[in-house]
């Protein structure tokens, strides 16, 4: 049987340009990770076959209610597997610091199948960064792995200095021993022009090497591990509603 070339490619820039997954829209607007904002990015992996998708699902983020202790980050995560979907929507407060530290938080889950059925399971979880260090060994610097997006946009715009940390993985599996530094500045090819970037690094315990791009406002239009990347693209949700639909995946509501 003949391999698909594409998926056996390493995923990277340059693959990702090669694939078109870099053609997307860019957005010229005024951008400061230090105010408001609402960002998306697409979930990208590579095709096993001809047939297949490469969209996979889509993180949106939107920073609000900013003072200089704290500010709001609204999480919507919607995930393709196979032919189910699995969503969480988060409401975190994030205390305004370095990593933006998760205070407390609210989590709805749902996991949606195809016509044969729609609903498996809704769950609603709230929690503390009080309550969770009693229970677990939390120590340092904390943030959890949405709240990191926003935290590593300011991070790249004001320093690249090394960065030790414990990951918060959707904000209730403690991954210790983190960090994250910066590796060098390059060019490269994002929503038909060259930008130039900084890459950062992140490694640590029970979490797969990512790479991030970040350009001079502070936007992250990149992020990859290896196996999936996400790509800054306002049309985001416009294609995931397209496929899930295609997918005739009930009892969503958007």
């Amino acid at each position: 049987m003949k391999r698909y070339k594409e998926w056996f490619t390493p995923l990277n820039v340059q693959s990702l340009k090669k694939f078109g997954a870099l053609n997307v829209k860019f957005d010229n607007t005024e951008f400061s990770p230090n105010k408001k904002f609402k960002q998306v990015w697409q979930i990208w992996l590579l095709k096993p076959n001809e047939r297949g998708y490469n969209h996979f699902g889509y993180i949106l983020l939107e920073k609000s209610n900013v003072t200089e202790q704290d500010f709001r980050l609204k999480v919507s995560q919607q995930v393709i597997e196979f032919n189910s979907l699995f969503t969480i929507d988060a409401k975190i407060l994030c205390k305004n610091d370095l990593s933006a530290t998760p205070l407390n938080w609210d989590i709805k889950y749902n996991l949606y199948y195809n016509k044969r059925k729609i609903k498996e399971a809704s769950i609603l979880k709230k929690g503390n960064l009080t309550a969770l260090k009693k229970r677990k060994n939390i120590n340092g610097i904390v943030t959890s792995n949405w709240s990191f997006l926003e935290a590593l946009q300011r991070i790249s715009y004001e320093s690249e200095e090394k960065l030790n940390f414990t990951v918060i993985d959707e904000l209730d599996k403690i991954k210790n021993n983190q960090i994250l530094r910066f590796i060098k500045e390059q060019r490269i090819f994002f929503g038909g022009e060259k930008h130039k970037v900084k890459v950062y690094q992140h490694i640590g315990e029970g979490w797969l090497p990512w790479l991030y791009y970040i350009d001079n406002t502070g936007r992250l239009l990149i992020a990859i591990n290896g196996l999936k990347a996400y790509i800054l693209n306002p049309d985001a949700i416009t294609i995931h509603n397209r496929i899930v639909q295609q997918l005739k995946i009930r009892g969503i509501s958007r």
